[in-house]
């Protein structure tokens, strides 16, 4: 497999939780993440060298699909990372892109892959190309997604210009219709020029689907809330991990997300994006993490929410039957800054801003009770 990692490839000590969060490294034997390999090189065979890299996610059968929003492609790779094919390309004909920024996959090895400034899903077949697309979202597709089986689900930004209220809609869509086959929450509030910069920063919050669930996590940094609902929109319940407490972040942090807010915004009006409300607009960042930073699921089906705070990958698992809390998860302490794909058919960690060279890094995990098993 290309670009084989090799300066981490270890099992770390386990370690319990910093800042001022309390240790619960002893409420279950820890999962922890380990690096196996990677796919991409930093120079050389051009089917292995990444732009962006902007979503991961992983075919039913192990098989590895990799997003690169700068070269505008879907690329599929093997169980062992080879390249097999790619599809997409930049314009606006059937199967092409202008700003892909996410996938996911539905039943039978269907991949969609949302296109927010084309306002429309793309479908695609692993096997076969291309195979049609949704069209007519307003103003915008979603930015982020996530499937199982045959819904789709994301958020749908609303705008009511008469009322000048602005607001998000978290909904379920097939692939017949832009219009929402459910929706699941909905949220108003009147439009404000001077939020337009947290709105702009703040990341959608996660998400993950299963066949029978949407499990959605508010961002919040006072409370950690993983809101389930059913499929038809009804809410199943509310889950929280024992014993939160927010974590403040440190100066030196919030001095960083000012300067890189600063970045995009002059590339932005650099473009004639955001016009007067962008020129005018001031960040001021949260003093906290927000509590839950991602949602996956593994092979046993726990579901794994990242924190939000820390250097290190933290992760707390649940029950998806009960809900209770099953303790906790690490990933290598030199991938704090990664972004993590945890499925049921494999894991994987990318960045989207590298200090060398965009790659995918494959992970596997050890866990005592998986061992036993075995």
């Amino acid at each position: 497999m290309k670009g084989v990692i090799a300066f981490f490839f270890a099992l770390l000590a386990v370690s319990g939780c910093t800042g001022e969060e309390p240790d619960l490294t002893n409420s279950a034997p820890a999962v922890m993440l380990f690096p196996v390999d990677s796919v991409g090189i930093e120079i050389g065979d051009e089917d292995y060298v990444f732009g962006v890299i902007s979503a991961v996610d992983f075919l039913q059968d192990g098989r590895l699909l990799i997003l690169d929003s700068s070269r505008q492609t879907l690329r599929l790779f093997s169980l062992e990372g080879e390249y097999i094919t790619e599809y997409g390309g930049t314009g606006e004909a059937p199967g092409e892109f202008l700003s892909p920024r996410d996938i996911a996959v539905l039943r039978g090895g269907v991949v969609v892959v949302t296109d927010p400034r084309a306002a429309k899903f793309e479908f695609f077949h692993a096997d076969s190309g291309h195979i049609g697309a949704l069209q007519g979202f307003s103003p915008r597709a979603p930015f982020s997604i996530a499937a199982a089986g045959d819904i789709i689900v994301g958020h749908l930004a609303l705008f009511d210009r008469d009322q000048g209220r602005t607001g998000e809609a978290l909904s379920g869509w097939g692939m017949d219709s832009p219009v929402p086959r459910v929706v699941f929450t909905e949220e108003w509030s009147r439009f404000d020029p001077s939020e337009m910069a947290a709105r702009f920063m703040d990341p959608d919050p996660p998400l993950q689907v299963t066949d029978d669930r949407v499990f959605y996590a508010p961002l919040d940094w006072e409370r950690h809330r993983i809101i389930v609902f059913n499929p038809d929109g009804s809410q199943a319940g509310v889950w929280s991990r024992p014993g939160f407490v927010p974590v403040r972040k440190t100066p030196d942090q919030i001095a960083e997300e000012i300067a890189f807010y600063e970045q995009r915004r002059q590339q932005m009006l650099g473009m004639g994006m955001g016009g007067r409300g962008m020129a005018a607009a001031e960040y001021a960042p949260s003093e906290y993490y927000f509590a839950v930073a991602s949602l996956g699921l593994d092979e046993t089906g726990r579901l794994w929410a990242r924190r939000g705070s820390g250097e290190e990958p933290v992760f707390d698992l649940f029950d998806t039957s009960t809900g209770d809390y099953l303790g906790l998860a690490m990933g290598p302490g030199s991938m704090g800054s990664w972004t993590f794909v945890i499925t049921p058919f494999g894991i994987a960690a990318y960045e989207e801003d590298p200090v060398d060279y965009p790659r995918v890094v494959l992970l596997d995990y050890a866990d005592p009770e998986r061992e036993e098993s075995q």
